[in-house]
């Protein structure tokens, strides 16, 4: 299993630089322009799911605390994928809309938007950040184990 330690600096950097132009964005005085790259970032689909053979297969040749480890990451991995599905529906419904206007600074609805916007896609982050310390745990257990 290849290490996952410069994917998640490389994932944890680039949601710092989607969260510092929606902060930007937000805080924007009139003559100021966010980061329109960095907000058309938002690419989230990355989870992995075990299939019922390999957990039926498993149980009797991996540790009961790793195999309690896999059956929650398998649960974890349709709520990651459900909550990226709802974000990025936002995003091209909310934001996407405003970016060829350079619409800034934002006020009403358009601000509202952007608020809930951000607050969504922290929320995904933090459960994306959980999952994939969850998935690094299984890997390095499995590495322990020798597999």
């Amino acid at each position: 299993m290849e290490p996952l330690g410069d994917e998640g600096e490389q994932n944890e950097a680039g949601v710092h630089r989607i969260e510092a132009a929606l902060d930007g964005w937000l805080a924007a005085p009139p003559a100021h322009q966010p980061e329109w790259a960095d907000i058309d970032a938002i690419n989230v689909d990355a989870t992995v799911r075990f299939t019922d053979h390999l957990l039926r297969e498993s149980a009797g040749l991996l540790p009961a605390d790793l195999m309690h480890r896999l059956f929650i990451a398998d649960a974890m991995a349709p709520m990651l994928t459900a909550r990226s599905r709802f974000v990025t529906r936002l995003f091209e419904a909310d934001l996407r809309p405003l970016a060829p206007d350079r619409v800034a600074p934002l006020t009403g609805r358009d601000r509202r938007a952007v608020e809930l916007d951000r607050v969504e896609l922290l929320l995904l982050f933090e459960q994306l950040r959980a999952y994939s310390g969850h998935m690094r745990g299984i890997q390095l257990e499995l590495t322990r184990l020798g597999f």
